[in-house]
């Protein structure tokens, strides 16, 4: 069969990876291989994904956009149902394909196959160094498969093809199993599983073809409990379904028991880890409420140590206003003795000029008397002049003027009067 006339369908689901999907498409369309379609689901994302994939002009693609989310093993069935390829693969829209990927698996011509991986971080840099514990679980299980190079001993062991994206296989492989089962955490090792107990040919390229990004938001990493409990009721309903066929091979028994034991024994330790980070957020809040108290007890005390020194200066005032209020009775006395006084003297005031008024009015009636007698002798020595000047003007004082008047100067000589 020549690789030229074979038609890859690649079906990437996409959901809120913005930030990776333009490396993602840009893989897939820089390919070694050129004859395939690209079907492009975007599962309902909130951030600006369907902008970017918008972006891309190129015929082969083909771009669907979710107005609900379906969840990515709806969407991946979704779209292997409109693929058209005789093989058959999917990128999720966070991880990204070497150039030579395609080719390099189209090239063993088996029903499916996968390769090694390259672990890489958000920023697409080598993260092996960061997840010392991840890399020391996939190298066992590389370990194992190289081994005895039992595909399927060593998945039962572990998931060693990490996701989906690492997934190529033939339509006639898709056609019998049916596409992949609603499960949130499993739905690639499920099929995975499903394909490498049906009667197909496989194989396993420990070539490094697929760049798988790890990073915070990976759904394993949502609710490890859960996709753990979702992985041991996968594993068990598969056990009992395939359980002639496990029987006839002791190894896949064996695998599965050891992973079991070791789900069964992270469950604990996360349970544990769990327990204790829960414990450590109620240590913090109690921390933080212990600090919260000390602080309310810190400015308690403040509090009380103003109100001390509110009470300390209000008792201070009160004494001044005692004080005070002693110094203004005393005044208060003071004055009242004064007032008394004074109204003693207003009495003995009011007594001494009711004399006064007496007196005024014995005086006045005495200045009356005073005044009538000086009338009366005003009136008696006004007759007298009158008399004198009668008498004056009388004959008999003239003639006796005339026979006087030899004798003034004896007169004046009695008088001591100097005769001229």
């Amino acid at each position: 069969m020549n690789k030229m006339t074979i038609k890859i369908s690649i079906i990437i689901p996409s959901y809120n990876h913005a930030p990776y999907l333009e490396e993602v498409i840009h893989s897939v369309l820089r390919q070694s291989v050129s004859d395939f379609e690209l079907i492009i689901i975007d599962d309902a994302s909130s951030d600006h994904s369907w902008e970017i994939i918008q972006s891309f002009k190129d015929s082969r693609i083909t771009a669907i956009q979710h107005q609900q989310n379906q969840g990515a093993s709806q969407t991946i069935n979704e779209g292997l149902s409109l693929a058209k390829g005789d093989y058959l693969t999917i990128l999720n829209s966070d991880d990204s394909y070497h150039p030579e990927r395609l080719a390099r698996l189209l090239d063993l011509q088996k029903d499916f196959i996968a390769s090694d991986v390259n672990l890489i971080d958000e920023h697409s840099q080598a993260k092996e160094s960061q997840e010392t514990a991840w890399v020391h679980w996939f190298e066992n299980l590389k370990q194992d498969y190289r081994e005895h190079q039992n595909f399927l001993a060593t998945l039962l062991k572990g998931n060693f093809l990490i996701t989906t994206s690492n997934f190529f296989f033939s339509r006639k492989l898709y056609q019998q199993l049916k596409g992949f089962k609603d499960l949130r955490y499993v739905h690639d090792y499920e099929f995975a599983i499903r394909a490498l107990l049906a009667d197909f040919q496989v194989a396993y390229l420990p070539e490094k073809l697929l760049n798988y990004r790890l990073h915070h938001s990976n759904t394993i990493r949502e609710a490890p409990l859960k996709a753990i409990q979702e992985n041991v009721n996968m594993l068990l309903s598969v056990a009992t379904e395939y359980k002639q066929q496990f029987a006839q091979q002791p190894c896949y028994l064996q695998s599965l028991s050891q992973h079991l034991k070791e789900l069964y024994q992270y469950t604990n330790e996360e349970w544990a880890s769990q327990l204790h980070y829960k414990l450590v957020d109620k240590e913090n809040d109690l921390f933080k409420l212990i600090h919260d108290r000390d602080q309310w007890i810190k400015e308690r005390d403040q509090q009380i140590e103003q109100q001390n020194s509110l009470i300390d200066n209000r008792n201070k005032n009160i004494q001044e206003n005692k004080r005070l209020i002693q110094s203004i009775s005393n005044e208060l006395k003071a004055q009242q003795e004064l007032i008394s006084k004074q109204q003693t003297w207003i009495a003995d005031r009011d007594d001494w000029m009711k004399e006064r008024d007496v007196l005024i009015e014995k005086q006045q009636s005495w200045i009356a008397d005073r005044d009538d007698w000086i009338q009366e002798r005003d009136q008696l020595i006004q007759a007298l002049q009158d008399e004198i000047t009668s008498l004056r003007q009388s004959r008999s004082f003239r003639l006796g003027q005339r026979l006087l008047a030899p004798f003034q100067p004896i007169k004046r000589i009695i008088k001591g009067e100097n005769y001229a």
